[in-house]
């Protein structure tokens, strides 16, 4: 039987451009699917691996479960260094996890495909490029109408040397952002749009790591201390042998609302006022009206949307946000998060109050009266065993199989059913499940709802 090739997504990156949305990138939904999901299904038959963070992957667990998709398997960086960090990272983990896969194809989570139906045949035709060209790393490239060319300044280029035939060509060199004389060369000459996707034998990426960037794989570097670098600049810019291959098929950056506009299908309405929603809820029962000229709306929520005679506007709704501005400058929306008072604002938040080591919650009431929560236990995770002074506890299990300790007696809850926790009680719940989170709604009565009134008799953290 073939050894499956490595499969490499990385899907750590923040998206300040579509703020305010507070999911990461990688799990906005295109088509009623996360695009991760679409990086995934275009790697069927590899021995696939998610490159991200801790937060990114609980996420992901989350985003998942909830459309009853298979939860893809992570490598978990210790923090963000860049995509060189992270690529070397992921080598280097994905060979010891996978030790006989032989070439490897690194692709992003950010990137949309309107059609990826021939990617399988071009990663046959990669397959064969590698096999003729061992030593070499490849990079792929899109023909310069594959975008606007009001935007061919806004990518990194290739440009492939002279006289070269065949299926890949020598790269001669990376430009960054060209323009003016350059820019016009390149699309005369048939250059390339560096597509941000990397393949080549997983030994000569490794060769090419340890010459180039060799602090990644060395043990005693700590993962901090690496210095920050695209892959690109890092190793594909100075490795010996890197080829290019055109790539077929269109792809969409997505990085900007205006992109959204221009590229993504609208889930409601036209030409003029194009309504983005996030979830099949939402597709049945939103509440946009109006009109206007290029004009996105991408609502939460139920709430009721009017837009009428406005021209060039985004509105964009998140759970505790709302981005109302023109649609022609979403490419600068980074830029001016990024200054004074909205760096705060700029930072990449989930939609969960709190994250803890069991799990998550966000609150969904406070008032004098009572606090409700929505409270998610990672696969055998358990909350530690406690009591409160001051208020009483209900809880019903909405999704997932509960263990619940009252008192010492245990207390096994379904979806839909629940226990009442009285006031200074023993209680802790697990979830006993291997793969599935488990989600309940926590409903406080009494005096005082405030999280340090927890008295704990054991804990699995120490705390």
């Amino acid at each position: 039987m073939k050894t499956k090739p490595l499969g490499l997504i990385l899907a750590g990156g923040k998206s300040l451009r579509l703020f305010p949305r507070s999911l990461p990138k990688p799990l906005l939904m295109v088509n009623g699917r996360p695009l991760l999901y679409e990086s995934l299904d275009r790697l069927k038959g590899f021995e696939t691996f998610v490159i991200c963070n801790g937060e990114i992957a609980r996420e992901t667990k989350r985003v998942f479960g909830q459309l009853k998709k298979k939860c893809p398997q992570f490598l978990k960086e210790p923090e963000g260094r860049d995509t060189a960090a992270a690529v070397g990272f992921g080598l280097k983990m994905g060979h010891r996890k996978s030790p006989r896969a032989e070439w490897a194809a690194i692709l992003s989570a950010d990137q949309w495909m309107p059609d990826y139906s021939m990617f399988p045949k071009f990663l046959q035709m990669i397959e064969s490029e590698i096999e003729k060209y061992p030593d070499a790393l490849f990079v792929a490239g899109s023909p310069a109408q594959s975008k606007p060319r009001s935007t061919h300044s806004q990518f990194g280029w290739i440009e492939a040397k002279k006289g070269e035939a065949g299926s890949s060509r020598r790269v001669a060199r990376f430009i960054e952002k060209p323009q003016g004389e350059l820019l016009e060369d390149l699309r005369a000459n048939e250059g390339l749009i560096n597509a941000g996707m990397f393949y080549g034998r997983v030994d000569t990426f490794l060769k090419a790591f340890k010459e180039l960037y060799p602090d990644v794989l060395n043990p005693k570097v700590k993962y901090k201390n690496l210095v920050r670098q695209p892959v690109d600049k890092a190793i594909f810019e100075k490795f010996s042998h890197v080829r290019v291959v055109s790539l077929p098929m269109r792809w969409e950056d997505l990085g900007t609302w205006e992109d959204w506009y221009d590229h993504v299908k609208p889930t409601v309405g036209g030409d003029d006022l194009r309504v983005h929603l996030s979830h099949a809820k939402l597709a049945k029962e939103h509440r946009v009206y109006g009109t206007g000229k290029r004009v996105l709306v991408a609502p939460q929520s139920l709430k009721e949307i009017h837009v009428y005679g406005v021209s060039d506007l985004a509105v964009v709704e998140d759970s505790k946000k709302l981005l109302v501005m023109p649609l022609s400058q979403s490419r600068d929306l980074k830029k001016f998060l990024e200054a004074g008072d909205f760096k705060s604002l700029a930072s990449p938040r989930t939609e969960w109050t709190e994250e803890r080591p069991w799990g998550r919650f966000k609150n969904l009431l406070e008032a004098g009266f009572c606090k409700v929560k929505l409270i998610e236990v990672d696969p055998e995770k358990r909350l530690s065993y406690q009591s409160h002074a001051q208020r009483r506890e209900s809880w019903t299990v909405v999704s997932g199989e509960a263990l619940v300790t009252l008192n010492d007696v245990e207390h096994r809850l379904k979806a839909g059913e629940h226990i009442d926790i009285p006031l200074q009680a023993k209680h802790r719940i697990s979830n006993p499940h291997s793969k599935q989170i488990l989600r309940f709604v926590e409903v406080q009565t009494g005096s005082y709802f405030g999280e340090d009134d927890i008295k704990r008799f054991q804990d699995d953290w120490g705390r």
